[in-house]
C-alpha cells in the first residue's frame, strides 16, 4: 500500500509545482496585457509536457 501511495504523492507534488510555475509564468505575462492570451495557451502547454515528462520519469524508474 506505502509503495502504491508514494509515487502517487510525488505526482501530487510535482503537479502542484508545475500549477504553481504556470500561475507565476502567467501573472508575469500578465504585465504585458496583449500576451495574456497566448501566455496562458502557452502555460497549459508547458503543464501537459512537464506532467507527462514527469509520468515518463517514475515509469523509467
Amino acid at each position: 500500500m506505502n509503495s502504491l501511495s508514494r509515487p502517487g504523492g510525488i505526482g501530487l507534488a510535482s503537479t502542484s509545482n508545475a500549477l504553481r510555475a504556470a500561475f507565476r509564468l502567467r501573472v508575469f505575462l500578465g504585465y504585458n496585457a496583449r500576451y495574456v492570451q497566448s501566455g496562458a495557451r502557452e502555460a497549459s502547454w508547458m503543464m501537459i509536457l512537464s506532467f507527462y515528462s514527469h509520468n515518463g520519469l517514475l515509469i523509467s524508474l
